[in-house]
């Protein structure tokens, strides 16, 4: 049961890490080109 419970868990940190990059961009006030490019990046994943 621990494993899979671990195996739902992993994929969701992983996202959850790459949101936090996302939303540290927008933060930033990057470029909505570099914003749009890096979620088209993470989809495509």
């Amino acid at each position: 049961m621990q494993q899979r419970k671990d195996d739902y868990l992993r994929p969701l940190r992983r996202m959850e890490g790459e949101v936090r990059g996302l939303q540290s961009v927008v933060e930033a006030d990057e470029m909505i080109r570099e914003v749009i490019e890096a979620i088209a990046g993470r989809v495509r994943s």
